[in-house]
């Protein structure tokens, strides 16, 4: 079993119904994954306050998990609005985020959809969701994350948090 096959078994668990998205380079590989796996349907949208606001209102209707997934950078930096209001209205909110992978974050390069730096993302999600980053936690097998991801999600549930959890790349 994949991080991801974990992770979204983990989000089904604790009440998660669907995936509302939009595909983008650095989220290229869980999407597939999502996608391919069928635990949780996904639906695609054009534009990352939209999928923000489905994925709220879809939480909010069915009494679950809402769950978002998009890219790094100008993906997930367009979901902000959604976010601080799921987080202002306690509902329960999970933003998937891809990113870049240990290559392209050690690179020294500067990456397209970057803001100030790699880490400017993580810094502004930390004022509006609770916290949980696949990035620092850097789990070492896909059974330790499962611990992790559970733990999480029910946090942001019993709490009615937004969480954001970003996901490096695996090229």
């Amino acid at each position: 079993m994949t991080l991801t096959e974990s992770l979204l078994h983990a989000l089904k668990a604790h009440g998660a119904r669907q995936i509302f998205g939009i595909p983008g380079d650095f989220a290229l590989p869980y999407f597939r994954i999502i996608e391919e796996s069928k635990i949780l349907p996904l639906h695609t949208l054009s534009h990352e306050p939209g999928v923000g606001f489905a994925a709220d209102a879809a939480g909010r209707i069915g009494g679950g998990l809402g769950v978002a997934a998009v890219t790094y950078g100008a993906g997930a930096l367009n979901m902000i609005n959604s976010v601080a209001a799921a987080y202002a209205e306690k509902s329960p909110l999970v933003v998937l985020s891809g990113g870049p992978g240990r290559g392209e974050s050690n690179s020294g390069l500067l990456l397209h959809h970057q803001a100030k730096t790699l880490d400017s993302q993580f810094q502004i999600f930390r004022e509006i969701r609770c916290v949980w980053t696949m990035q620092r936690a850097r789990p070492p097998t896909s059974r330790a994350s499962s611990p992790i991801a559970c733990a999480t999600r029910s946090r942001c549930t019993s709490r009615s948090r937004a969480t954001w959890s970003p996901s490096p790349a695996q090229r």
